[in-house]
């Protein structure tokens, strides 16, 4: 890889980074006059989180670790 080139991959990247963020909230703006905020929600999340599965899966890490127990009721207060 060129010297020039290199050097300009970071601002790419966080340029793209922010154009992902950023596209994010138009994206549910337009969602939430079309569907209820709610089920945004949940697709939203259900999306993430099978996106998430498929590339743990594809890696070839587990989905689950061995002291997941021990995470469910934090993750389930910060959820309500």
């Amino acid at each position: 890889m060129s010297e020039g080139r290199s050097r300009l991959l970071p601002y790419l990247a966080f340029a793209a980074l922010g154009l992902i963020w950023g596209a994010s909230f138009l994206f549910i703006k337009l969602g939430v006059q079309a569907m209820n905020p709610t089920v945004l929600v949940l697709i939203r999340s259900g999306s993430g989180a099978i996106a998430l599965a498929v590339i743990m899966r594809a890696m070839g890490r587990p989905l689950v670790g061995p002291n997941w127990k021990s995470r469910i009721a934090p993750f389930t207060f910060m959820a309500v």
